[in-house]
């Protein structure tokens, strides 16, 4: 399973490979190809894609391609069409060209904690860009929204100055939420092809924080490469998983409104259909009747920024059981010591 990143588009910028085997768990192989410094740039991106080609033993499957979060749909284009012009398979769209945030965040995680935000750093040899990202994990699957806040030229600044451009515009963006429906700020992580060369801003984004011990400062360890390389290989094996029931995947988040305002997910997007999970919610007021579920879809964390597909109203009575059935679901309401949980299946 192959990913592909690249830092920039001027000469002698590293175009990165990693590959990763569903066959052999243990297979690793990483390739690096510098774009040469000859115009027009498309001739030079494909020369380089043509010499990682010669040093791979068999015809990749589709790449994963993952691209700054300042790259334009333009250089987009460029990147996708010089693979391309190579004999690489690359996506139809240019929505398939993920950036460094989405490969980060989507690829599988072995932790589970409530919604977070992470400031997500994504530093290139010229440009910085900055994401706040609101972050939930399910099933080991994190579920991400991405809010691009700022970029910044990066030729002659020095680290006061980054955090001022594109750090501060986050935080200011964060904290202007009211606190009451926001959540906490987990980490500040730093995505950069060349992580030995950040150290001076690791130190101020540590001072930055100093008064806030919650606040994590983290370097990726791994090249956006890696990250994409991963994400392509755990979306290959769960979709060897489960191909006995491959008819379609969900393509928005499937959940429940919740009383705080956020999304309960019950269907990720990335999963393949059909489905079922089971959600125990528990209504507000004692001696409650009534109560009205709200489904959305969408891909948001909160509600109003989702779609609202449908809403069940059930009524409750007492020593009964009460079953509702919804495009192919069951929704029932079982009594569990006291009439007050709802169980979905």
């Amino acid at each position: 399973m192959p990913g592909i990143s690249l830092s920039s588009l001027s000469p002698s910028s590293l175009l990165s490979l990693s590959v990763l085997s569903t066959a052999d768990s243990s297979y690793s192989l990483s390739l690096e190809e510098r774009v040469d410094d000859v115009a027009p740039i498309e001739k030079a991106l494909q020369s380089a894609f043509e010499r990682l080609s010669t040093k791979l033993s068999q015809k990749l499957d589709l790449v994963t391609f993952t691209l700054p979060i300042y790259f334009t749909d333009s250089e987009k284009e460029v990147v996708c069409s010089a693979a391309k012009n190579a004999g690489w398979l690359v996506p139809r769209k240019l929505e398939g060209i993920l950036n460094h945030v989405q490969t980060y965040h989507r690829s599988s995680v072995q932790e589970d904690y409530l919604p977070q935000y992470e400031l997500v750093l994504d530093i290139g040899p010229s440009v910085a860009g900055s994401s706040l990202v609101s972050t939930e994990v399910e099933e080991s699957i994190r579920i991400s929204s991405d809010v691009v806040v700022d970029h910044a030229i990066r030729q002659n600044m020095d680290v006061e100055e980054i955090i001022r451009k594109i750090v501060d515009p986050a935080l200011a963006s964060f904290e202007a939420t009211p606190s009451a429906d926001r959540p906490a700020l987990k980490r500040v992580v730093i995505i950069s092809s060349t992580p030995e060369t950040i150290s001076p801003l690791v130190d101020g984004l540590q001072s930055k924080f100093s008064t806030n011990a919650s606040v994590q400062v983290v370097v990726t360890p791994e090249q956006p490469s890696q990250h994409a390389a991963k994400l392509s290989f755990s979306l290959r094996n769960f979709a060897l998983a489960d191909k006995a029931c491959i008819f379609n995947t969900a393509p928005l988040n499937i959940g429940i409104a919740k009383s705080d305002g956020f999304v309960l997910t019950l269907l990720p997007k990335i999963f393949t259909l059909p489905n079922q999970r089971s959600a125990l919610l528990t209504i507000s007021k004692e001696n409650q009747m009534k109560v009205a579920i709200r489904v959305v879809a969408g891909v948001a964390p909160r509600v109003e920024q989702n779609t609202v597909v449908t809403c069940v109203s059930l009524k409750i009575s007492l020593h009964t059981q009460l079953a509702h059935r919804l495009s192919g679901s069951h929704w029932m309401l079982m009594r569990q010591g006291e009439p007050r949980s709802w169980r979905r299946k």
